[in-house]
């Protein structure tokens, strides 16, 4: 999986962490081959965003658009995840993790959506699949 990211979030963010995580949930879950847009953004874009596609006018931690067709390269699109980074540092600070952990878990999420699972019409397979995908993906190498 290509991962293309963008930060628009207003403050520094080391992406290293977060592309290593991609790259391992990427062996974890498997998803088709192609490429992910990820933009990390501040509440207000974020409002905009829900605003725009959703219909809702509040921020949110993350949002999922999918793809579909190729890129200008000819890969798959698998789509695009919008996390905001304000949001994710309340929740960080809320459930006392460090905020890469809450990162982790909104790419996670996200990256579930793109695959078609949907945790609010599901049996719980959407969370099931999160927590074994965030637990092998964090787990020390060879150690899966």
């Amino acid at each position: 999986m290509k991962v293309n990211v963008l930060n628009r979030a207003g403050r520094p963010l080391e992406l290293a962490p977060a592309r290593a995580f991609l790259r391992r949930l990427d062996a974890v879950l498997q998803p088709p081959s192609g490429e992910l847009n990820v933009l990390f953004c501040g509440d207000e874009e974020m409002r905009e965003l829900n605003l725009t596609w959703l219909g809702k006018d509040r921020p949110t931690d993350v949002l999922s658009f999918p793809g579909g067709g190729a890129t200008a390269e000819g890969r798959v699109h698998l789509g695009d995840l919008a996390i905001s980074l304000e949001t994710a540092s309340r929740q960080a600070r809320r459930a006392r993790r460090p905020l890469i952990r809450e990162i982790e878990t909104l790419l996670a999420h996200g990256l579930l959506h793109l695959l078609g699972f949907d945790h609010e019409t599901d049996d719980g397979t959407m969370m099931r699949l999160q927590a074994e995908a965030l637990r092998r993906a964090r787990a020390p190498h060879g150690r899966r």
